[in-house]
């Protein structure tokens, strides 16, 4: 009988050695009428495989908590890649419509699109980031800023001659 077997079966057995107990001292005049096990102490290398054994359990639990965690996160990433594909799409339909329509404005979105990108993209380069060999540098180079001025027209038509749009462009 192992370890776990004897606490859970803990009244079961008291009620056997009360049995047990109480024959061997019958032939003396005396009445058992209650045994207890109130203490277990087991030996040190059962203590110890006690201890590996739960030890082993509490990682295995961590183990699928982590693995359903990362589940869940791959499901919920790959619902938002499913929501922006489709907004976009949603969006590509919309504009292919004004387009159709007639509407040469609405060619101006995808420009836009492709500048909103591409200013991301060198926002986020490594020749955009500051260095101790030139701290005086501009966070742009100047043909960048030429071509920005130049683009406005296609992407503010109607602002074209104001200089207003120029003032918050400033390099």
């Amino acid at each position: 009988m192992d370890l776990n077997e004897v606490l859970s079966r803990r009244d079961e057995i008291n009620g056997m050695l009360l049995n047990v107990i109480d024959r061997a001292t019958n032939p003396w005049g005396m009445k058992v009428t209650r045994i207890e096990i109130r203490d277990l102490t087991p030996p040190v290398d059962i203590t110890a495989a006690m201890a590996k054994q739960m030890k082993a359990e509490r990682e295995k639990r961590a183990a699928v908590l982590e693995a359903e965690g990362r589940k869940e996160a791959a499901f919920r990433d790959a619902e938002a890649r499913e929501r922006l594909a489709q907004a976009e799409a949603k969006a590509t339909e919309m504009v292919s419509e004004a387009i159709a329509k007639g509407d040469v404005q609405a060619i101006n979105y995808f420009i836009a699109q492709k500048y909103v990108d591409a200013f991301g993209k060198l926002a986020e380069s490594d020749q955009q980031k500051p260095s101790s060999s030139r701290p005086s540098s501009p966070p742009w180079p100047p043909p960048l800023a030429g071509w920005v001025r130049s683009s406005k027209r296609l992407v503010f038509p109607k602002t074209a001659g104001r200089k207003s749009w120029m003032r918050c462009m400033t390099f």
